[in-house]
């Protein structure tokens, strides 16, 4: 004989699925709601660290923005300082320098010869930038300390040498201007030939301009190299920072070596007094 077939009508079917159900864990939604805060949680957590490391990186971009800017402000002042200095010592200090030494040279070959001085001054057309004046230098100072405090960390050394740069700078006008006021002083070349007593007056201005002028060459050629460190180290840590930003280059004008090494040549010959 067959097996007769088991079969279920709908109501049995419907109240054995009710039984399996009725046997689930009760703490199922519990745990769901569980596991839903705890992502939510994270996510939220992750979510504020993400803002707070894009914070950072934007706030450092600024600061290093606003660092690179400071920098190229500099560079610029800089360059313009060599470029001032450049052109009153190429047009100007070394000029003077040729001449104050040529005419105090002639002096000195035959000083107590009054007819001797006298052709001196005869022939001082041929030497017209012993009395030449010096324009006002309008250099721009930096005082890394306040203008870019931030170097402090990275190179203290810059500092110090800023602090060079503004005692050049102030040097240089002084010593200029003496030359100038040497000169508004001195007499008048139309009476040279009256007398002794203005030709001892004509060679006490000629060893004072000659001396000036040798000052003048020494501090131009220190104040040179400590704008050109500058120059060059600022471009250096501008080209540091790993940001795309516009950074300054430091150019070096044409002239530049060959007016500072002439005026090194010059500083050399000066013995140094203990």
């Amino acid at each position: 004989m067959v097996d007769p077939i088991l079969s279920l009508s709908e109501p049995q079917l419907r109240r054995i699925l009710a039984a399996i159900s009725t046997q689930q864990p009760q703490w199922w939604p519990v745990a769901s709601v569980f596991v839903s805060s705890l992502l939510a949680m994270i996510v939220g957590i992750l979510l504020d660290r993400f803002r707070a490391w894009r914070d950072r990186i934007k706030a450092t971009r600024d600061k290093q923005e606003h660092e690179i800017r400071q920098i190229n402000a500099v560079i610029s002042g800089l360059t313009f300082d060599i470029e001032r200095l450049l052109h009153i010592a190429s047009q100007n200090i070394l000029p003077h320098y040729r001449d104050a030494q040529a005419v105090d040279s002639q002096i000195v070959a035959n000083f107590d010869n009054d007819q001797h001085v006298r052709s001196i001054v005869v022939s001082l057309n041929k030497h017209s930038a012993l009395f030449m004046t010096c324009p006002e230098l309008c250099l721009i100072e930096y005082d890394f300390a306040k203008e870019l405090p931030f170097l402090i960390e990275r190179d203290p050394e810059m500092v110090k040498h800023s602090g060079w740069l503004v005692g050049g700078a102030r040097e240089i006008k002084d010593v200029t201007a003496r030359r100038n006021r040497n000169i508004e002083d001195a007499f008048s070349l139309t009476g040279v030939r009256d007398g002794p007593e203005n030709l001892n007056s004509f060679k006490i201005v000629v060893r004072s301009q000659a001396s000036i002028a040798k000052t003048e060459c020494v501090v131009a050629e220190q104040l040179f190299r400590v704008l050109i460190k500058l120059a060059t180290d600022l471009v250096a840590i501008n080209q540091s920072y790993e940001i795309q930003a516009k950074k300054s280059q430091f150019i070096v004008p044409d002239a530049l070596n060959k007016t500072v090494n002439e005026l090194k040549e010059i500083t050399d010959k000066i013995p140094i007094r203990s």
